[in-house]
């Protein structure tokens, strides 16, 4: 079969919707369009497939097939990564060790299938099969914690019917505790969210679970109610030829004994007697039942008494039923130990070795679930430690790929560091060797001689500038490598800020602009830093505020005390930061967009240096926007260390 990726799509969804239907020629056709996926189909398609065809052979009891269609290709689901079949597989396998009555295996898959899972969905239904193999096993308040698991993650799915299947099987399980009241309200609950429609059998099922429990509470009325509830729902039935029989005899049986214990006996006596001679085949489990109720029941004639319990036995003997077949041989040893001791006697000894049986069979049930409790701790054990190594692994890959962009992050680094240095470092040895020059060709021209002073203010400028540059590179290398350092002292930040201010007026005089230093009332704020680098940050601030605030205008330099802490403030009237600037404010090479007012250069290492020292001195650095326009850069430092 060779057909385009869209058709097998199609004929794949086609498969699924015929499931289970169409079982039969789902198997057929399932393995060649398998094979065909197999050439050129996708991997989602090809393991849907695949599940399908696993789905309809364990519905067609087809369990060998199954199995070892599964042993096959399981290695390869684990080796490729089909995650969907390898959780699929899961499943199926639990539910043919359940068919085996083998329900330590069938648990195990579950809770490696539940490990599996990528959905709240298949988590839900996981934690649902697990909680009911714990329900079959009588450890009724693990499977209680388990369907509440369950309740949860289809909740977080967002599926309804789900929610009220598993409120169902939650009340269940508190009737297998005996707390019926508790049992009542989750049957209540789970009709609100189940359809009258595609869940008509199980809200049936839920209603004779409404009416034992109102039977254990005494609570006659409210037992009958439920009865009629369930039957009501029955001829409320859009269409009675769907109703499955079994729905039909459940709700007759359970009217029948109703009125055999609490109403008409002799009525109840009569539809028994109808449903065990009636055309549709009751279960062997469900004969043996009735057969008991009828022959237990004190109104019922001795003849009949024996008949339905001769009858009770024999469907439990042969089908295994060791519950009915003691009850059977309990009531044969009460209507015979009036005629016959000796037969009585002979019943009474069944009875016996009937209820060692059944003992041992519910010490058995119980050693299973405690072992499955055991097997599933280990196996979350081992689960959970693939789940740390895959969590390790992918830290590590995302470590790597961080390291990588930190390279890459370094190389563009560095390639703003070659650009934005090779261009100041020209312009400052322009300057330089403009100045140089000039006084060269002075020596040959004297007459033609700038005037000394401006030529020697040019030079200086342009060697502190390069200075400061060469200065800044370094300080930048010794952040990166870590060796930045700093040689604490004590050190008046009072004294400290007066002097960084001081070099920076005669600057902002020339821009006409007004230094204001604001100082404590106490005038002196002692702690321990490097003063060094603290006045270099200080003069740094007090530098951008001159270089981009407008003439004509105050800056602020505000110093504070508030108990242990010192604040610095440095106010300016300037554009402020715009958004995209403030974002990568303190990061290196990348200046402001904003233009300095008197044409200042910039590489942007300042602030980046800056922050790097403060957080070194222990303290922190940031930029708020100013009231009225403009900008507030600020310092706080701990005196306490």
């Amino acid at each position: 079969m060779k057909l385009p990726s869209k058709e097998l799509e199609q004929a794949v969804n086609a498969l699924v919707e015929g499931f289970p239907a169409n079982a039969s020629q789902v198997v057929d056709e399932a393995r060649p369009l398998f094979e065909a996926l197999r050439d050129g189909g996708d991997r989602q398609s090809l393991q849907r497939c695949l599940v399908v065809e696993l789905n309809a052979r364990v519905y067609l009891g087809q369990l060998e097939a199954a199995e070892a269609l599964m042993d096959r290709w399981e290695p390869v689901a684990e080796a490729e990564g089909w995650n969907l079949a390898r959780t699929k597989f899961c499943n199926l396998r639990g539910i043919i060790a359940r068919k085996k009555h083998d329900y330590v295996s069938a648990g195990t898959f579950y809770r490696r299938g539940l490990a599996l899972a990528e959905t709240a969905e298949d988590r839900g239904a996981f934690c649902g099969n697990l909680g009911n193999i714990f329900s079959q096993l009588g450890d009724f308040a693990s499977a209680f914690d388990l369907l509440k698991q369950s309740l949860e993650h289809f909740r977080e799915a967002g599926l309804e019917r789900k929610q009220g299947e598993i409120l169902l099987f939650m009340g269940s399980a508190c009737q297998g505790m005996e707390q019926h009241e508790l049992a009542l309200r989750y049957f209540q609950q789970s009709f609100d969210l189940l359809d009258d429609t595609h869940d008509l059998s199980r809200k049936i099922w839920g209603w004779l679970c409404v009416s034992q429990c109102h039977g254990e509470l005494s609570d006659i009325p409210r037992q009958r109610e439920a009865i009629e509830q369930a039957e009501a729902m029955l001829k409320a039935a859009p269409d009675r030829q769907t109703v499955p029989p079994e729905d039909v005899m459940n709700v007759r049986s359970v009217w029948a004994q109703f009125e055999l214990d609490h109403g008409d006996a002799q009525e109840g006596r009569r539809m028994l007697l109808d449903l065990l001679s009636a055309e549709q085949v009751l279960t062997a489990e469900k004969t043996s039942v009735l057969s008991l109720a009828l022959a237990n029941h004190a109104k019922t004639p001795p003849d009949l008494a024996e008949q339905m319990a001769q009858r009770a036995k024999a469907e439990a003997e042969e089908r295994g039923y060791q519950k009915e077949l003691a009850g059977a041989y309990r009531c044969l040893y009460r209507l015979a130990k009036e005629r016959s001791p000796a037969e009585a006697l002979s019943h009474l000894e069944k009875v016996l070795e009937l209820e060692q049986v059944r003992f041992t069979e519910t010490t058995n049930k119980r050693l299973q679930a405690v072992e499955l409790q055991q097997k599933t701790w280990e196996l979350g054990q081992e689960l959970w430690e693939e789940q740390r190594l895959r969590k390790e692994t992918a830290r590590l890959l995302a470590e790597v790929e961080k390291q990588k962009a930190r390279a890459e992050e370094a190389n563009r680094a560095k390639t703003a560091i070659l650009g934005l240095t090779a261009h100041d470092l020209r312009n400052q040895v322009a300057s330089l060797l403009l100045g140089v020059e000039t006084l060269v060709h002075a020596t040959k021209k004297p007459d033609k001689l700038p005037p000394l002073p401006e030529l020697a203010r040019m030079i200086t400028a342009s060697g502190a500038d390069l200075r400061d540059l060469l200065h800044g590179l370094l300080d930048y290398a010794a952040i990166q490598e870590g060796t930045l350092g700093s040689r604490p002292e004590l050190v008046d930040l009072a004294e400290l800020v007066t002097s960084a201010v001081a070099p920076w007026e005669k600057a902002a005089a020339e821009k006409e602009q007004t230094l204001a230093l604001r100082l404590p009332p106490t005038r002196s704020i002692p702690g321990q830093f490097d003063p060094a680098r603290l006045k270099q940050v200080l003069q740094n601030l007090v530098s951008n505020a001159v270089k981009y605030a407008p003439r004509n205008t105050e800056i602020e330099v505000a110093l504070s005390k508030r108990e242990d802490i010192a604040r610095l403030d440095v106010r300016d009237r300037g554009p402020g930061i715009d958004a995209d600037d403030e974002a990568r404010l303190f990061q290196a090479f990348h200046p402001l967009s904003n233009r300095p007012t008197g044409d200042e250069s910039s590489i942007g290492l300042g602030l980046h240096i800056a922050k790097a020292i403060i957080e070194n001195e222990g303290g922190r650095i940031g930029y708020t926007p100013r009231d009225g326009g403009g900008s507030v850069f600020w310092v706080e430092l701990s005196l306490d260390k």
